[in-house]
Formats: C-alpha cells, structure tokens, sequence
C-alpha cells in the first residue's frame, strides 16, 4: 500500500454518518474536530502555529454496527491477484463504496485538490491515497470470501503471527494489485487530512537539498512511521521528542532500514534495501533536516500534542 501524504491539518469538522433520519446511535460513531492551536518548536519559524490536521474521521466499524449500511446489499465480486493473498482469483463479499460513502455526512462536501483520503488500520498501519484513486464504481468494501466454510475469511501470515483481514478489506473489482488504488485490510477508520496542513508539518526547512529524500520518505516510509505525530504507528516515531538521528548514527540507521533483521530479531520492517544505497542516504538526510522543525520537545508536550491531533 502506498500514498501521498500520511496525516495532514486538523479538524473544525463535525462528523456523523448515516442520512437525516437514520439511526441516532450512529453519530457515536463519528468523530468532532474541534479547531485547536497548536505551536511547533521550529527553529525556522519559531512563530508559526499549526492549525489542526484531521478535518473529519469516520469509524468504519461503529457505524455498521449502528446500521448505518443495514440498507447496503453485499456484492460478490471478482479480484484478480489481490495484493493480500496474491494467489490468483478471488470472491469477494462486501458492500460497494461508493454507497457506503454516500451514507458519510459531510463527505462530498470536502474539495478534493485540499483534502486527502488516510485509511486507517487495526495494526497501526494508515495509507493517504489522492481522492481520485478510488474513482470508479468497483470499490467493495469487502466484508469476507465467498468460497469460505464456516469462516469469513482465510488466514494469512505475518511474520510468526496468523492473522485475517476483517474486519473490512477494500478490494477492486476486476482489478490486481494496482499502486494507484488503495487496498488497506485490517481496515478500520477513514479519515479526512487536509494536504496543505500535512505539508506544514511534514516539509523539511531545505527543500533544495533535501526535498528529493522528503518525497522518498512519503512514498516508502510514512505508512509505517510518524514524522511529527503524522503517519503511522508500525514503527518508532522519528522526529519528536528526539530525533531518531539524535541517539543513532546516520550508518546504522541506513544499515537497519536496509536490513532490519539483521538487527532485531522477528521485526515485522521490510527490508528496504531494494531502494539502494544512494535513495536511504537521501530519505536519511531528509530525517536528520527536521531535527530543526519539531512540533514538540519534551514527552509530556508530545502527549498533548498528539492528543490535540486526534
């Protein structure tokens, strides 16, 4: 799975998601943004506060079991080579997208050249994904198999664990792995960020030196890893309250992003040696460049920060 930027500006949304007159219980299962300041420790630009970044969050699994897609008939569909079990065709069932959006208040009142689709995972996994990436009507947010006995899904491995994609997996119909299409499992939240609010925490104060290795780290690194409080929580946090560049040396850490089991035993981290050496030196440089640009600097600071975030 793959994306643009990971987490973005903040809220000042009010959330619920089922048509006027639909269950009331639903609206337990959206989120309000209130507008919030927020002051960065910013070397460059010690003045500048940073609005909020999740403008709208929705609760994919709250608001089904509300009802809110009580109404939604479940397709079958057909996916070719899905990137999950990568095992030729598969059935799926599941409910369309587009109709489960239609049923997201607000949803279609976001612009989509300001605002991103992050998709949330139980794992700690999020993915940000341009809103036309799921144009189209084959979205199916799929639900289970249809060629199960007696279980919604089959079991996949990862790493020592034995695990299964519920509890929604959002396939293509017709479609195999495609990067341009977001395929989260374990999928549990959708989250509306706005792309310019994302930028200000996520911009490296040099872009001339080091705007080549912020666009690798978007690319390759943020699902997994937080830079600012922005991205996912996989992996360590890389910025605040310390850089990881700070405690570790430039060498190892490029040598454990190449390698990371070559370090720690079991770790779930790809190995990204495929990038090659010349791509970690400049995602590298890039980290080591917003040690001069964090949003806070002490644990506690950071606690609240990130509490104002969410």
């Amino acid at each position: 799975m793959n994306a643009i930027m990971w987490a973005i500006g903040l809220f000042s949304t009010l959330i619920g998601c089922l048509p006027e007159g639909g269950n009331e219980n639903v609206k337990s299962a959206t989120t309000e943004h209130k507008a919030v300041t927020l002051a960065p420790v910013d070397t460059v630009q010690t003045s500048k506060l940073l609005p909020p970044v999740v403008v709208a969050e929705y609760d994919l699994v709250a608001l089904e079991l509300a009802g809110a897609f009580a109404d939604i008939a479940q397709r079958n569909v057909q996916v070719e080579n899905d990137p999950l079990y990568k095992s030729g065709r598969r059935r799926f069932r599941g409910y369309a997208l587009n109709e489960v959006l239609d049923r997201l208040e607000d949803f279609s009142s976001f612009s989509t050249r300001h605002h991103s689709l992050v998709w949330v995972c139980a794992d700690g996994y999020r993915t940000t994904y341009e809103f036309h990436s799921i144009n189209g009507n084959g979205g199916v947010l799929a639900t289970g198999l249809t060629d199960t006995e007696g279980h919604a899904w089959h079991s996949y491995k990862q790493g020592k664990r034995t695990m299964v994609p519920a509890p929604f997996y959002l396939v293509w119909e017709g479609e195999g792995i495609n990067k341009q299409r977001p395929w989260p499992y374990q999928l549990t939240k959708l989250q509306i960020v706005s792309t310019e609010r994302i930028a200000m925490r996520l911009s490296t104060p040099d872009p001339e030196a080091h705007g080549e290795g912020e666009r690798l780290y978007k690319k390759h690194c943020m699902s997994c890893h937080s830079m600012n409080l922005i991205g996912g929580i996989m992996g360590p946090e890389m910025n605040v309250p310390r850089n990881i560049l700070e405690y570790r040396s430039e060498s190892d850490f490029i040598a454990f992003a190449a390698n990371p089991q070559a370090f720690r035993a079991r770790s779930a981290m790809i190995k990204m040696r495929y990038l090659g050496e010349d791509k970690l030196k400049k995602i590298t440089g890039y980290v080591k460049s917003m040690s001069a640009r964090k949003v806070c600097v002490t644990a506690m600071g950071c606690a609240e920060y990130a509490d104002g975030l969410e």
